[in-house]
């Protein structure tokens, strides 16, 4: 299998921590990449995934959202999306982004960065091998949350 490489990620309070340190002492690590605070349909999914986020941790599950939005912008989205206890990353590259496969897209406008990463989403086990991944082009074909809610529980499971 594949392994995620092990990229520093700063979440919002100014932590910075490894994706390793992530996924230490849980059964998994789910990184929801979204567009950024500009995008109105991250809004919708990414506020799905703070509601969700109390089922997955108590399954042992992390899950941290990631974008490549300023500090700034990163903490809007925080407070105007409503999203709970879900940790938010910010400032992620788009050189490590383009290294994992992902989209990059140009923005327009002066309520879009100049480039940010189109959404991705994946599933990671303790050792960082990817168990599950999904990358996208678009926002509009995001994996299920609450499919992947009981699926992950079905997994653990066995």
């Amino acid at each position: 299998m594949e392994k995620f490489p092990n990229y520093q990620l700063t979440i919002l309070d100014d932590a910075t921590v490894d994706v390793e340190s992530l996924v230490k002492n849980k059964k998994l690590l789910i990184l929801v990449f979204y567009r950024g605070f500009h995008c109105s349909v991250c809004y919708r999914y990414v506020h799905r995934w703070g509601t969700y986020y109390p089922e997955y941790a108590n399954l042992g599950i992390e899950v941290v959202a990631v974008s490549t939005d300023t500090p700034l912008r990163a903490q809007q989205a925080k407070e105007e999306w409503f999203t709970g206890k879900l940790p938010m990353a910010h400032s992620f590259s788009l050189k490590d982004g383009k290294d994992l496969g992902m989209h990059i897209s140009h923005g327009f406008g002066s309520q879009q960065p100049e480039e940010f990463l189109e959404p991705a989403l994946f599933v990671l086990k303790p050792n960082l091998e990817i168990l599950a991944s999904s990358v996208q082009s678009t926002p509009y074909a995001r994996p299920d949350i609450k499919v992947l809610l009981h699926d992950l529980e079905q997994i653990l499971a066995h």
